[in-house]
């Protein structure tokens, strides 16, 4: 069953053959009612759908992870804690390949305007 059914921006009313139309009098969104129900707050924000962000994102760094690993030339190590002055960081992957180390941070986000400096900003 999806978590959203439509959206108030797609569609007025829901004018489908067997359905009630239904009017929107607000713009909030229907499951946490604290925000405006856009595609980027249900796709990157709203915590109803923070299970399936998280599926999301470990879905694309086991992908990365495991590419990586066929390749022996690479050590790949997930998910390890690493100590800094300004406090501990947890790379989603730490790969080593030629004496050069890469951390790689995977996001999964709703691309519009700006958000790959949000991204940076917030990482």
């Amino acid at each position: 069953m999806p978590i959203f059914n439509s959206s108030p921006y797609a569609q007025q009313h829901d004018q489908r053959p067997g359905h009630a139309t239904r009017s929107y009098t607000t713009n909030k969104c229907r499951k946490c009612k604290d925000r405006t129900e856009t595609l980027a707050h249900i796709l990157g924000q709203c915590m109803y759908t923070k299970t399936e962000r998280i599926r999301r994102h470990n879905e694309i760094r086991d992908f990365i992870s495991k590419k990586l690993a066929t390749n022996p030339q690479y050590q790949v190590i997930e998910e390890t804690s690493i100590e800094t002055p300004s406090g501990t960081l947890k790379p989603d992957l730490v790969v080593i390949h030629r004496e050069r180390v890469h951390v790689i941070d995977i996001t999964v986000r709703h691309e519009n305007i700006g958000y790959l400096r949000r991204v940076i900003t917030a990482k």
